[in-house]
Order: structure tokens, then sequence, then C-alpha cells
């Protein structure tokens, strides 16, 4: 599966079990581009267990604690932030320590990131655990 979707503030790739979000120079992500972002999982993915990857390719400010209500999703299993420096890995790591609900982690490199995400993901279904908590 790929598809991807087109918003003011950036675009979201959904690949087979992940989807990769990239957001705009200079945007504020807050609680309305979660919700679209939010609506958007929820339409492709559904109760399916999915993980999420930020690119951070762009310089943005996002609100926390709005992140940590995207990662309510019951399919949501997983996130990892993908970031080019070192502040971002800060930002990223201050980030984690919020949205504590669901395991989110950083890397330096895409490839790496969507090996961990394929994985963490693969376990669920694999182990036909429960998402959702």
């Amino acid at each position: 599966m790929y598809l991807k979707h087109v918003f003011r503030f950036g675009f979201m790739e959904m690949v087979g079990s992940y989807a990769v979000i990239v957001c705009n120079e200079g945007v504020e992500i807050d609680a309305s581009e979660i919700d679209v972002m939010r609506n958007t999982l929820e339409k492709v993915y559904g109760q399916r267990p999915f993980g999420v990857i930020t690119n951070r390719i762009n310089m943005y400010s996002v609100n926390p604690i709005s992140v940590k209500e995207l990662f309510s999703l019951d399919g949501l299993v997983v996130g990892a932030i993908v970031g080019y420096s070192g502040n971002a890995k800060i930002i990223a790591e201050i980030e984690a320590m919020i949205v504590d609900i669901k395991p989110l982690k950083f890397f330096f490199d895409m490839q790496p990131a969507i090996e961990w995400v394929e994985a963490a993901v693969g376990e669920v279904v694999a182990e036909d655990r429960p998402f959702n908590n």
C-alpha cells in the first residue's frame, strides 16, 4: 500500500504498516493540524496496528501536548522521529518524555527508523496482543 495526502502544513505518506509525516518549513503544528493527521490515519488504518515516522527535514514548531493526542490513537503502536542535528535529538527526547503512552525513538537516518517501526508493528501483529495501551 502507498497513499499520499497533502495538507496545507505538509504531507503524509502511508507505506504499508507506517506513515511518514513531513511538515513544511516554519509551520506551527498544534491541535488542529494533529486532528487532520489523526482523521487521515484513522481512515487509512482503522484499528490495524501501525507506526508513525516524522521526518524533520524542515524547521517547524510542534506542541508536544498535541502530539500526545496523536499517539492516543488506538492503532498507533510506535513512533519515530528522524532529525538531522543534535538540537533535533534533544527536542525529540523531550517530546518522548511528554508522549509517554507509546514508544517514541529518535534516529539520524530514515532507514533505521523504518526498520525499527516495522519490527515493532510486526511484533504486535505476530503476538496478536492488544495495542491500545
